[in-house]
């Protein structure tokens, strides 16, 4: 199986002009999107692959700079981004020049999103979904018990 994916937009439902958009991969970046490298900052950043991802990403060179690069494994990966709480709307663009791709997207470390959203070689597709952000802790005392799976990255490292 393979994961791919070349850009991504978080919109925040209740400040709608507020964007956060991704370009994955190494080739020349969209304006107003933040580039996302298979060595992206620290495991303390906000956006990051997360600890044991076998990332590659590559630059096609092509003229779409969304659709130009991409960042794949040939094994599951994980990719976070520390939100504050509230409801995102999530697009995604999945897709590769040159080969098939199968992904699939979970949220907040257990919410399966989009399963095996398949793509053959030169074709895209995007998707959509929302995220309902939320930490453990209420604003009037007490928290909500977590499992010990969602208190720490998805891939058990960090």
């Amino acid at each position: 199986m393979t994961c791919v994916c070349g850009s991504c937009e978080a919109k925040q439902t209740t400040s709608p002009n507020r964007y956060l958009e991704f370009d994955f991969g190494p080739g020349k970046v969209a304006p107003g999107y933040t580039q996302v490298l298979q060595q992206t900052p620290t495991q303390r950043s906000w956006v990051r692959f997360e600890p044991g991802s076998n990332i590659s990403c590559v630059d096609a060179r092509r003229k779409n700079a969304l659709q130009s690069d991409l960042c794949t494994s040939d094994q599951p990966f994980f990719f976070s981004v520390a939100l504050p709480e509230g409801n995102y709307n999530v697009t995604i663009t999945f897709g590769d020049q040159n080969a098939e791709t199968t992904t699939t997207v979970k949220a907040e470390l257990r919410r399966l999103m989009l399963e095996e959203v398949h793509t053959i070689p030169g074709k895209s597709t995007t998707r959509s979904f929302t995220v309902n952000v939320r930490n453990p802790q209420i604003s009037t005392g007490g928290e909500v018990k977590l499992k010990d799976r969602e208190k720490t990255s998805e891939s058990g490292l960090g």
